[in-house]
């Protein structure tokens, strides 16, 4: 994989995206099922530095679960949008599943997605626009 690229992944309604600056990566958007952990093995990509989830529909957060799951992904920060006019079964599984990991140290969570907050990616700089 190209050492600076962004990849927008067809995931049926809608899109995920991975963010690579130098091997190190972001995805915004974890679709349904296991589109994104497909991609992600099959460039033997394992570490993701930020998981951004805009909101709480199911084409935007169902991988979401499947990567958690995974034993060779290891996820550093998850930040989601709470969307709490939508709670459904899913969300309160993904909700389950990030706290699992959380009390297992092998994750940080924060919630809300806040216009203008910066993240460092290696050697570039991603800033929210708008949640």
């Amino acid at each position: 994989m190209i050492s600076n690229s962004i990849t927008i992944l067809n995931v049926g309604h809608g899109n995920s995206t991975v963010i690579n600056c130098n091997n190190k990566y972001s995805i915004v958007d974890a679709g349904p099922k296991s589109t994104v952990l497909g991609f992600l093995e099959s460039h033997s990509i394992e570490n993701i530095d930020y998981l951004f989830l805009s909101h709480s529909d199911m084409d935007h957060i169902e991988g979401t679960i499947t990567l958690l799951a995974n034993e060779n992904v290891k996820i550093r920060k998850i930040l989601l949008n709470s969307d709490s006019l939508k709670e459904s079964e899913l969300w309160k599984d993904l909700i389950y599943a990030i706290e699992d990991h959380y009390r297992h140290k092998k994750i940080k969570p924060e919630l809300g997605i806040i216009e203008g907050h910066s993240f460092q990616l290696a050697d570039s700089t991603l800033k929210i626009i708008s949640p």
